[in-house]
């Protein structure tokens, strides 16, 4: 029986599960219907419960009693440890605005003992003081066994730093679910009052080899960066905007474009900046018109160095450089 060696820098989270049935029967032979022990899953062949193989995860026995593993005393409590590491090193990285941050996290985790056959899925957000909690990605980690054994994997995704300096924080929460659809489908349900901060993200006002643009102080309807509002209601966007030249291009004029996830709805012609470290602010306004369907949206402005707005507006809709960053939300109700 192998043993796990746990680093004690892993941090150790219980986290609440809702619960669900399981088929209990005497020994390790399949019911009729497939069913087996919490834990475990039917294997047709050898017709016997098994730990089951997960393509994301193995199941390992801790090798550890279950004192020194600190296993839940309820059945609706489970293992979750995590190490992550941003741009391959800690928990904790410096950014510049829209820099792209390389995510790599192992994790081990068992099985809630009145969920035995769900299925678990990782949800991460980035979240931060008038940032709101945004979701980034979901990984499916499978069916854990019963403590004190775990069942290991990793996770790597990307996260774009947001382009206002401040601190963010990367949250998760491991949930049951149906599939990564739906339980992004249901992300602010699932984080309600459950997340465990994974990581941090500081960021700093970005140096002079890059083109600055920042929004601050953004507000829907004078109310903040985050608004619900019902389908087709009309929304007054503000902010105050923060930006500069650079020496590749000192004479080109400056477009903000802000849009709607990948639409751009309106733009307006900054002039010609001065150079960075100098920089220009002023008032970005405009109009949004709430979606028909109802659902999350994502606020995203971009500055691009061009001819017109209209031009502008074209390399937004194309996704063409520099990426737009999401700078508030909007959620649309029936």
């Amino acid at each position: 029986m192998s043993r796990i060696s746990i680093p004690a820098s892993v941090p150790l989270v219980m986290l609440f599960v809702i619960s669900c049935s399981s088929e209990f029967l005497e020994g390790k032979r399949c019911a009729p219907d497939g069913g087996c022990l919490a834990g475990y899953v039917c294997r047709t062949d050898t017709n016997t419960c098994v730990i089951p193989e997960e393509p994301d995860g193995t199941a390992e026995d801790g090798g550890q009693e279950e004192d020194e593993m600190l296993c839940p005393d309820t059945d609706t409590e489970q293992i979750v440890l995590t190490d992550v590491h941003l741009l391959g090193n800690g928990a904790e990285v410096n950014v510049e605005p829209l820099e792209v941050v390389d995510v790599d996290i192992d994790f081990a985790i068992s099985q809630a003992p009145n969920c035995g056959n769900c299925t678990n899925f990782f949800l991460f957000g980035l979240r931060g003081d008038g940032y709101g909690n945004q979701p980034l990605h979901c990984h499916r980690a499978g069916i854990p066994p019963l403590c004190p054994a775990l069942l290991h994997g990793s996770i790597s995704f990307d996260l774009t730093a947001p382009q206002t300096p401040g601190q963010y924080f990367l949250v998760s929460a491991l949930v049951q679910d149906d599939s990564c659809t739906r339980a992004m489908a249901n992300y602010y349900d699932h984080m309600q009052g459950r997340p465990a901060q994974a990581g941090s993200v500081r960021v700093a006002a970005p140096a002079c080899r890059s083109r600055l643009f920042y929004l601050s102080d953004v507000e829907l309807n004078g109310s903040g960066p985050e608004l619900v509002v019902s389908a087709g209601s009309d929304v007054d966007f503000s902010s105050s905007y923060h930006a500069a030249g650079t020496d590749s291009c000192p004479q080109c004029r400056a477009m903000a474009v802000v849009g709607l996830d990948d639409s751009p709805l309106f733009c307006r012609d900054l002039g010609i900046l001065p150079l960075c470290p100098s920089s220009d602010s002023g008032t970005l306004e405009g109009k949004i018109a709430a979606p028909s369907e109802p659902g999350t949206y994502t606020v995203r402005a971009a500055m691009y160095l061009n001819t017109s707005c209209q031009a502008a507006m074209d390399a937004y809709l194309q996704a063409t450089p520099p990426r737009s960053a999401t700078v508030a939300l909007l959620e649309v109700t029936d």
